[in-house]
């Protein structure tokens, strides 16, 4: 009887590791489709990444070398935002209240404006939401 038993529960046993080898195999296919699809999205932002890179490099040419490397300079030192816009009458980048007078200057778009505070370039909000239309 106990050799029944045991022999039964081998057979039960057998089942239950076919079963989970199956199972295994269902998930190794689905985490290899898985797999496939992310390599797949990752080469494509990598590539949309490069396009904005490039354009970044062609504007940037067009602009003074002080100002490429004050952005350069700003993109390492605050978290990627150098450039921010300002609302409310307070920078963006940092919360700190704009005086009137760089408000002004800001409006007027005819230099080159950083927060007294956080040191980022401040543009009016306007052109920055024309800018973002005309780029995508």
């Amino acid at each position: 009887d106990e050799i029944i038993a045991l022999m039964e529960e081998e057979n039960g046993l057998k089942e239950d590791l076919k079963e989970a080898t199956s199972k295994q195999k269902a998930a190794d296919n689905e985490l290899a489709d898985k797999e496939d699809v992310i390599k797949k999205r990752i080469d494509e932002v990598e590539a949309e990444a490069q396009i904005f890179r490039d354009k970044r490099n062609a504007l940037a040419r067009k602009l003074p070398h002080n100002l490429v490397r004050r952005y350069a300079d700003l993109i390492k030192q605050r978290n990627r935002k150098a450039v921010v816009v300002h609302e409310k009458n307070c920078c963006t980048g940092c919360g700190m209240k704009i005086t009137p007078q760089l408000i002004i200057e800001i409006s007027r778009q005819n230099k080159n404006v950083a927060c007294e505070n956080c040191g980022r370039i401040l543009v009016d909000k306007k052109l920055a939401e024309s800018l973002t239309i005309e780029t995508e």
